[in-house]
């Protein structure tokens, strides 16, 4: 019984990961069709999830709750909904310190 809930654990946060390393196509942020925003929370979060995929920091549950919440913060761009995007990218990435772009220059 536990290895069998350990597998469905595990299945679980390689769907939720190989769904968020989809990449988002660069032409929709060319296109203005994905906000600068969002593509850098996207990026970030997605760099987050994989680092604690690898370093198994974090339960696999909670792992592809996160993946999840990143694909629902990216259709949200999608759709146009940049401000309740952000705050799915947030949500998961609360711990991180993600650059923003007038940070991004500040530091230079």
């Amino acid at each position: 019984m536990k290895a069998r809930m350990r597998r469905h654990e595990c299945a679980a946060a390689a769907i939720g990961l190989a769904l968020v390393w989809a990449a988002v196509d660069p032409a929709m942020t060319k296109q203005g069709l994905f906000a600068r925003q969002c593509a850098l929370r996207d990026a970030a979060a997605a760099e987050w999830i994989e680092q604690q995929a690898n370093t198994k920091a974090m339960p696999p549950p909670l792992l592809a709750e996160a993946a999840f919440t990143v694909l629902r913060a990216r259709n949200a761009c999608m759709h146009g909904k940049t401000a309740e995007a952000l705050t799915l990218y947030d949500s998961v990435l609360m711990p991180v310190d993600v650059q923003t772009p007038s940070s991004a220059t500040a530091d230079r």
